[in-house]
């Protein structure tokens, strides 16, 4: 096997799969919200807003570990892989 270097991420994609990961975590947080609050209208606007506000947060983190990442790589020479 030959090692392959990973190089360059596209920031975007790296911030859209963080999204939707935070936002599916949020989705089960505040299910569990809702569940432990006994269905008030807290639980019920936490169950809306949390995973909104973690898929936002997924989204930014993304875009900046991309770009950090890109930076990085541009400095150190990227991270070696072994690919099959």
């Amino acid at each position: 096997m030959t090692p392959r270097t990973l190089k360059h991420i596209n920031p975007l994609s790296v911030a859209t799969t963080l999204g939707l990961l935070y936002g599916l975590l949020g989705i089960i947080g505040g299910v569990f919200t809702l569940l432990a609050s006994g269905f008030s209208s807290y639980g019920f606007g936490f169950c809306i807003g949390y995973p909104v506000g973690l898929g936002l947060a997924g989204l930014i983190s993304g875009a900046v570990i991309g770009v950090a990442y890109n930076i990085a790589a541009s400095i150190t020479g990227g991270i070696k892989l072994e690919v099959q």
